[in-house]
């Protein structure tokens, strides 16, 4: 079966649906974003075919079912793996899931990515692929903690003794090298803990969030975030849309959320003079306000979870990396979800980190580092200068990535265009005539039958320098 037979009976399947389907618009208009080149081959599949599925409209057939599944693992790798040579990136990344639970605890979840993709090593130094070698002891912690780096998994007893559940796979994984307080010692461990425990001692037991901190410690400046400053800066930059200054953001928040939770965990496991949790705000329609509970917080992971399922991607960060529209339907799905299946009464929530200080500990710390305000002050502009770098990096390597794959992209549909002969036998009379007589050639005849492939999306060629631009400006104190 061709792509476009594929595309074909996709569009007769949505067309065969009722007038008054409610899912019907929805997914005109995922086919409409398709040809406008707003979503990729694989985005409009997915999206169409997982709405149709939900809704128990067969439309895969059998043999595609392995092709597609290739696609949606390729999809994910593209997006979310940092390193494709880190086994245990991959293996967590394309195993398993968030919200997923595991009613053995960690043995089922080692079991299912792979007790040899920790890559740890016995004392001869030979891969370890036997689970009881790190059922216990050290190297059950050393295993533990490996699996810490690349997410977050909270116990379960309410569902069995022993459940555990994924609530987090990070974007970037917190290697242990980056804040090792051992040997060691990464650029923003040295660096960052000092201003941390300062920010502590000052704000004491505090309501938060990766933001805030953020701007606490001088990651980034002030105005990071400000809408009345990025509404200057599009007012006087035509070529700044809201759709760039979203794109920015979403290279920032990954890397402020590996540097900001590194710290956290280092503090509260290595220091222990902090406590912190994640958690959400919630506000609801009757206005009041308050941060959820335990079950709250897992009610609204695991309406996430669904809702993610129905956009078909498995990440809320590809949610954001499709601008400000599809994270708003996003929510509103989520929150329709959280009150008609878990009987909230919300009206939105925000993401939040509840930190407890022990402020004698700190102090014990703050005396031990003995850092000035001087010295605080030039910390924070290393740290800045540094984390602007990071993120231009990442722009860099997102738009030669883009390259790379339109590029790919490209030659791949060319070819198929260049192979395809079917036109040859459905070439019409008047135009056979012309082909015979030298006035078209091939080249002409298959120009006129077939339409060209559609050029893979691209970034414009101005993409990093304005991006860069907004580095500049959102980025350090002003």
């Amino acid at each position: 079966m061709t792509t476009e037979s594929m595309k074909q009976n996709l569009i007769d399947s949505i067309m065969d649906l009722e007038a008054d389907n409610p899912y019907k618009k929805q997914l005109l208009e995922i086919m409409k974003k398709y040809d406008e080149g707003e979503l990729t081959d694989i985005e409009s599949y997915l999206l169409i075919n997982d709405t149709l599925t939900r809704y128990d409209f067969d439309v895969i057939m059998p043999k595609e079912n392995e092709a597609i599944n290739e696609s949606r693992k390729l999809y994910e790798l593209s997006d979310f793996i940092c390193n494709p040579e880190d086994v245990t990136e991959v293996a967590i990344k394309t195993k398993t899931e968030i919200g997923q639970i595991f009613q053995k605890g960690r043995k089922e979840f080692i079991r299912t990515i792979g007790v040899e993709n920790l890559n740890m090593k016995d004392k001869e130094g030979n891969l370890i692929t036997d689970i009881n070698k790190i059922s216990k002891g050290k190297r059950k912690s050393e295993a533990d903690k490996i699996i810490n780096q690349y997410c977050k998994i909270q116990n379960r007893p309410d569902i069995k003794q022993y459940a555990i559940q994924i609530t987090d796979i990070f974007d970037i994984p917190i290697l242990e090298e980056i804040l090792d307080t051992r040997g060691k010692k990464g650029f923003y461990k040295d660096k960052i803990i000092p201003l941390m425990v300062k920010y502590f001692l000052f704000h004491g037991n505090i309501i938060t969030t990766i933001d805030k901190l953020s701007k606490g410690v001088g990651l980034v400046g002030t105005e990071f975030k400000n809408s009345e400053l990025e509404y200057e800066i599009m007012e006087s930059n035509r070529q700044i849309i809201t759709f760039r200054i979203d794109k920015f953001y979403s290279y920032c928040k990954p890397e402020q959320q590996r540097i900001i939770f590194g710290v956290l965990n280092a503090l509260q496991n290595d220091y222990s003079v902090i406590s912190y949790y994640t958690n959400f705000w919630l506000i609801n329609k009757d206005g009041s306000q308050r941060t959820s509970t335990k079950k709250e917080t897992d009610d609204i992971r695991d309406a996430q979870c669904i809702v993610l399922k129905e956009f078909g991607v498995s990440r809320i960060f590809s949610i954001y990396k499709r601008g400000r529209k599809i994270i708003e339907k996003f929510y509103n799905r989520v929150y329709e979800v959280l009150n008609t299946e878990y009987g909230f009464n919300c009206e939105k929530y925000y993401n939040q980190i509840e930190i407890h200080s022990n402020i004698k500990l700190l102090e014990n710390l703050d005396s031990k580092l003995n850092l000035d305000n001087e010295e605080c002050k030039m910390l924070k502009n290393e740290i800045q200068e540094h984390f602007i770098e990071k993120i231009k990096d990442r722009i860099k390597a997102d738009y030669e990535r883009n390259t790379k794959l339109a590029d790919k992209k490209d030659v791949e549909n060319m070819k198929k265009w260049d192979e395809n002969t079917e036109y040859k036998n459905n070439i019409p009379h008047d135009i056979q005539e012309l082909l015979d007589i030298g006035v078209y050639n091939e080249a002409d005849v298959k120009s006129k039958l077939l339409s060209k492939p559609k050029p893979a999306y691209r970034y414009p060629d101005n993409h990093i320098e304005v991006l860069y631009y907004l580095c500049d400006c959102l980025l350090p104190n002003i």
